[in-house]
């Protein structure tokens, strides 16, 4: 099987070309080996507010991604823009040889793969050119789900941390691993099995 990589963009509003990438968290599990990280990227927060609208201004205060835009972490250093091809580049190699099949490439999942997918293509093309062109929507599955079996709603996951990158890509594997379980599995419906 082709590995999920899990990946969500924050960024300013919903055009790669208009607007500016924030932050960006990625999350993979192939044969066991599990990794996963973030970047904070240097913008001019300034700009960056004049980019985004008032809800994506207020999201992103919430989160306290604004903050750490200005401050940023001691932990969490910026990366400058320029960097992020190079770096996400950089990161799925090692992985890939420690743990990726050969020949196999990741199929980007999350909640809206198609929009992180869309912001690859602009911001980090080579990195977009590793990836399969099939994508995994857990948002889609959620619905899917619920619709054909409405007693199942999904797991209950701290809602701290939303709508920051490495946090989404957390939650979406959350989700995965309990549908996986609990709806998809031969067993898991009738044994109740956890993720």
């Amino acid at each position: 099987m082709n590995p999920l990589l899990f990946l969500d963009f924050e960024t300013t509003g919903l055009n790669p070309h208009v607007h500016l990438p924030l932050e960006v968290g990625v999350f993979c599990d192939s044969s066991g080996v599990q990794t996963e990280a973030h970047w904070l990227l240097a913008v001019d927060v300034a700009d960056a507010l004049a980019r985004a609208d008032e809800f994506v201004q207020n999201m992103h205060a919430e989160s306290g991604l604004w903050d750490d835009l200005l401050a940023p972490p001691a932990d969490e250093p910026l990366i400058e823009r320029a960097a992020l091809e190079g770096t996400l580049c950089a990161w799925w190699a090692q992985y890939a040889r420690e743990a990726a099949p050969k020949g196999r490439k990741p199929w980007i999942a999350g909640w809206n793969p198609a929009f992180d997918l869309g912001w690859l293509r602009v911001h980090a093309p080579s990195f977009a050119a590793v990836c399969d062109y099939h994508t995994f929507d857990l948002s889609t599955l959620k619905q899917t789900c619920r619709a054909v079996y409405p007693g199942e709603v999904g797991p209950t996951l701290d809602a701290r941390g939303r709508h920051r990158a490495l946090s989404d890509c957390r939650s979406a594997v959350a989700y995965w691993r309990w549908y996986r379980s609990h709806v998809m599995s031969p067993y898991g419906r009738n044994a109740g099995g956890g993720a």
